[in-house]
C-alpha cells in the first residue's frame, strides 16, 4: 500500500496547486463521476481497492471546497450586489407602529462597515474570522480586517465618512495594507479584496478609484458601495 501515498501526493502538487479555484471545482466533480463510473467495472481486490482509496482522497479535497463552491469572481460579484438589498434599509422618519419608535441603522465608521460584512458573509463561510492578527512586522502589530480561509481570501474594509478622507490617502492606505498581508507567509498567497462603503457617494471618482487600486500589486479586486440615500 505504501504507493498508495505518492500518487496522493502527486494528485495535490500537480493538481491543487496549478489549478485556480475557478476550474478546480469543475474538474473535481467530473474526475468523481468518471471514477464511479469506471468503478463499477470488475476488478480485482487490490484494484479495487485502491480505487477507493483515491476516491475518498479526491472526494475530502472537494470538500475543503465551500458547499456552493463560490471561486473569487462569486464573491466579487456578491460584494458588488449588496446596493441591490439597501432599498429595503431601515431608516425610518417616523415610527411604523403606535408603540414603536423610529429606526435608523446608521453606518457611522470602518467597524460598522465590517460588521456588515460579516452579517452577511457568516451564513455563507462557516470559517470567516474578523480582526484576524498577523504576524509582527516591526513595530506594527497588523491585523486582518475579515478572512475567508475557505477559499484563501482576505478583505479589507474602508469607510470615506467625508470629503476630509481623500481618495489618494485610502489608495494609499490599502497599499500598505497589502504589503503587510503579503508579508506574512500565512496569507501571501491569499486574495485580498479591497472594499470601501462610500458615505460621501462620490460615485464620480468610483471608476478612477477602483482602477488605481488594482494596480497595486497584490491587490485582486476592488468593490466600492455607496451608503443608501436615505441616510443624507
Amino acid at each position: 500500500m505504501t504507493i498508495l501515498r505518492p500518487a496522493s501526493s502527486l494528485f495535490r502538487e500537480r493538481w491543487s496547486d496549478r489549478i485556480d479555484d475557478d476550474r478546480k471545482t469543475k474538474y473535481i466533480d467530473d474526475f468523481l463521476l468518471d471514477f464511479q463510473n469506471i468503478y463499477q467495472l470488475n476488478h480485482d481486490t487490490l484494484t479495487s481497492a485502491l480505487f477507493i482509496y483515491v476516491f475518498d482522497q479526491i472526494n475530502a479535497e472537494r470538500a475543503a471546497v465551500p458547499s456552493n463552491s463560490w471561486s473569487r469572481n462569486d464573491l466579487l460579484s456578491f460584494l458588488e450586489n449588496i446596493p441591490t438589498g439597501l432599498k429595503r434599509w431601515t431608516w425610518e422618519e417616523k415610527a411604523k407602529t403606535k408603540n414603536s419608535t423610529a429606526v435608523q441603522w446608521k453606518i457611522e465608521n470602518e467597524y460598522h462597515v465590517q460588521n456588515l460584512l460579516y452579517i452577511l458573509l457568516a451564513p455563507i463561510f462557516l470559517d470567516i474570522a474578523d480582526e484576524v492578527n498577523q504576524s509582527p512586522v516591526g513595530h506594527k502589530n497588523p491585523r486582518i480586517d475579515l478572512h475567508l480561509p475557505s477559499i484563501k481570501t482576505v478583505i479589507e474594509v474602508k469607510y470615506r465618512k467625508d470629503t476630509k478622507k481623500t481618495f489618494q490617502a485610502l489608495t494609499d492606505e490599502i497599499a500598505k495594507a497589502a504589503t503587510l498581508y503579503r508579508s506574512d507567509p500565512k496569507f501571501k498567497d491569499c486574495t485580498l479584496i479591497a472594499f470601501l462603503w462610500d458615505h460621501t457617494r462620490s460615485t464620480q471618482e468610483h471608476s478612477k478609484f477602483k482602477e488605481g487600486i488594482l494596480k497595486l500589486d497584490g491587490i485582486d479586486g476592488c468593490v466600492v458601495v455607496c451608503s443608501p440615500s436615505v441616510m443624507q
